[in-house]
C-alpha cells in the first residue's frame, strides 16, 4: 500500500503544479500586449530621463532603502 500512495501523491502533486503553470500561462497570453507596454514604458522612461533614474537610485542606496 506505501507504494501507491507515493503513486497517489506523485500524481496529485503533478496535478496541481501543471494546473498552477497553465492558469501562469493562460494569465500572460491573456495579458501580453498589457505587459509589453508596462517595458517599454520604462525603457522609454530610463532612456528620456537618465539623470534622474540614476539620481533617485543614489538617493535610495543613501537612504538605506
Amino acid at each position: 500500500m506505501l507504494g501507491l500512495e507515493f503513486l497517489i501523491f506523485g500524481l496529485l502533486k503533478a496535478a496541481l503544479a501543471g494546473a498552477a503553470c497553465g492558469a501562469v500561462i493562460s494569465l500572460v497570453c491573456l495579458h501580453w500586449e498589457q505587459i509589453l507596454d508596462w517595458f517599454r514604458g520604462r525603457a522609454a522612461l530610463k532612456q528620456s530621463d537618465v539623470n534622474n533614474v540614476g539620481f533617485s537610485l543614489q538617493e535610495r542606496m543613501a537612504s538605506g532603502e
